[in-house]
């Protein structure tokens, strides 16, 4: 028979992810508030090899490796995320997670393991600057005939982007397939009920802009860039408020597929620039420096102004082995500094 003996975990999982913050405050669903509670975690010892699992699945001992009866509802006030670490006799380990339904769903579920498993692998992080001098230069050097005057959001897109491909063909020994998603700020693209300025919410949509393997030059990739945002604000003219949900959802399945595709680099993109973030003054002045604590997600990069507004810094999380290549691109170097002081 087996048995699985649970022991109350000495290191409870650290990681800065909403679902680790939320409680069930109805019985009826109907609300959530974060009270920081984190999440249940316990440690369990398996007095059997992990073979013997494998070999032969048991649904019941499989349900002795979760940390809590899936078959029992979620009461107000549960925890709606538990995690329990079971140690097999060979020295095997099975992790078991229960993530409520309520919040999320399999696309959230598979993202929030995922960014667990980076930070556990060490997924480094850098911050880098572009000054606004050196972002002339490069628009300068991302212009074509076609788009004579990139954006400083695409020439900076566009350099990390070919960085990051040329830092995954090192590390790979050959090129592979890349994809782009870029957030687009909606407010001012859309007809809304309110100004625009002051309308809340998650106003914004995704583009996609792929390529495929081989390397390719700025000028290359800014048309890629521009082509598929335009692309997305054709859609968007044409596409009646009554048909926004299934934009949605068509969105969110393409975006799942691409995390599934493991023959693709896929990078993802945030951006605050263009955003009044250094217009909050609390009557002791602007601030001198904004920044974010973005997700540490694999191939997932933040943008934001500088101070000036002519700047960008941008928050890089890639693998371990891109990143070495990453850091010592000399096309990246000619124009950002890594790490440099916020004063």
């Amino acid at each position: 028979m087996v048995t699985v003996q649970l022991t109350p975990i000495k290191h409870p999982i650290s990681l800065d992810h909403p679902s680790l913050k939320l409680s069930l405050i109805s019985t009826h669903f109907e609300s959530i508030e974060c009270n920081d509670s984190g999440a249940d975690s316990v440690e369990a010892h398996v007095n059997c090899p992990l073979a013997h699992l494998l070999q032969k699945p048991d649904v019941e001992i499989l349900r002795k490796l979760l940390p809590v009866d899936t078959r029992l509802p979620v009461g107000a006030g549960g925890c709606l995320l538990s995690v329990q670490t079971n140690f097999f006799e060979c020295g095997g380990l099975a992790i078991g997670v229960c993530f409520s339904h309520r919040i999320a769903d399999a696309f959230t579920f598979i993202s929030f393991m995922k960014s667990w498993a980076d930070i556990n692998a060490g997924v480094p992080l850098k911050r880098i600057v572009f000054r606004g001098p050196k972002i002339a230069e490069l628009r300068a050097k991302a212009a074509s005939e076609s788009i004579p005057q990139p954006s400083r959001i695409e020439a900076v897109t566009a350099l990390i982007w070919k960085c990051a491909m040329a830092a995954s063909r090192s590390n790979h020994g050959f090129s592979r397939p890349s994809t782009l998603s870029h957030v687009v700020n909606l407010r001012k693209r859309i007809a809304l009920p309110s100004s625009p300025e002051n309308s809340m919410g998650n106003i914004y949509s995704l583009f996609f802009a792929e390529t495929d393997a081989g390397e390719k030059e700025l000028p290359v990739l800014v048309g890629l860039l521009r082509g598929s945002q335009e692309k997305l604000c054709e859609k968007l003219t044409e596409l009646a408020r009554a048909d926004a949900s299934s934009w949605v959802v068509e969105i969110k399945e393409k975006m799942k597929g691409l995390r599934g595709e493991k023959d693709v680099d896929l990078y993802i993109f945030s951006s605050w620039c263009e955003f009044p973030t250094y217009e909050a003054d609390f009557r002791w002045g602007k601030p001198t420096w904004v920044t974010s604590t973005p997700p540490l997600i694999k191939n997932s990069i933040f943008l934001l102004d500088t101070r000036k507004g002519d700047g960008i810094e941008a928050w890089i999380p890639l693998s371990k082995q891109d990143m070495a290549f990453f850091e010592r691109d000399e096309n990246l170097l000619a124009f950002a500094s890594l790490d440099p002081s916020a004063l």
